[in-house]
């Protein structure tokens, strides 16, 4: 069968392709819950399917028949938040829709930062107190391929959101690609500007207030000179996403 070839040709595909921390499952949920839209599942464990060569080798018909059982859905979407660390994804999914649609939520960085750092405690991938494990040096620490399909320890260059969005880029047209900022996502409880990207109709979810895949480790206080260390690290990143966006990111520097 030819990755090409799918089942009901009339379906239109998106892909949550990231950021980690940043939201990803709470989109997904909201994206579920719209009557033309059906979600790959598992969501958790997510299916990484393009990050698995012989499964991309068996073709989109697989790809559906396997995280769509059944579905009647117009609209297919799979979420991966290690997808946007691999922009060579783009070109498996691309080879089975070409006119597939990618989105991407990003978070204020600090907030995404320690939010990885208690996801990775929790998961008893993390023995370092916060200041130690939120530095570069820490983040070079080896990981298990095996078992992990991107490092828990980036914490920092994860949150430098125009790099991985700059290489999607170079693969993906621009308007195929829809950025979401997750806190303008909590505060205007819209998801208007999403729904016109995916072509479905706009509504408004129920569930807009549900806290979704929160860690299960308490906050942590962040110190005040490592707040301003990171604000320092980030700052020049952050301009440049702005510059992506075309517009501000007002809300992260409040």
């Amino acid at each position: 069968m030819s990755p090409t070839s799918f089942p009901q040709a009339n379906k239109e595909h998106f892909f949550i392709v990231g950021a980690q921390r940043s939201g990803t499952t709470y989109l997904y949920e909201l994206l579920e819950s719209h009557p033309d839209v059906a979600m790959a599942k598992p969501v958790k464990p997510e299916p990484k399917w393009f990050l698995d060569p012989q499964k991309v080798t068996k073709g989109a018909a697989v790809w559906e028949q396997t995280l769509f059982p059944g579905t009647q859905a117009r609209v297919l979407g799979e979420k991966g938040t290690s997808y946007i660390e691999y922009p060579l994804v783009a070109d498996s999914i691309l080879s089975y829709f070409p006119q597939a649609r990618f989105v991407v939520i990003v978070r204020e960085p600090i907030a995404r930062a320690v939010s990885n750092y208690r996801f990775s405690v929790g998961n008893g991938l993390e023995k370092l107190p916060l200041e130690q494990a939120l530095t570069l040096e820490a983040e070079k620490r080896p990981f298990d391929t095996a078992k992990i399909s991107v490092s828990p320890y980036s914490y920092l260059h994860r949150g430098i959101y125009a790099d991985y969005l700059e290489a999607w880029m170079n693969r993906v047209p621009q308007e195929k690609v829809h950025l979401v900022v997750l806190e303008e996502l909590v505060r205007d409880k819209s998801l208007e500007g999403l729904c016109a990207f995916l072509g479905i109709a706009p509504y408004h979810p129920q569930n807009m207030d549900k806290l979704v895949n929160a860690a299960t480790e308490p906050m942590p206080d962040i110190p005040e000179r490592l707040r301003k260390d990171l604000a320092r690290y980030f700052e020049g990143p952050n301009h440049r996403l702005e510059k992506l966006l075309g517009r501000p990111l007002d809300l992260w520097r409040k």
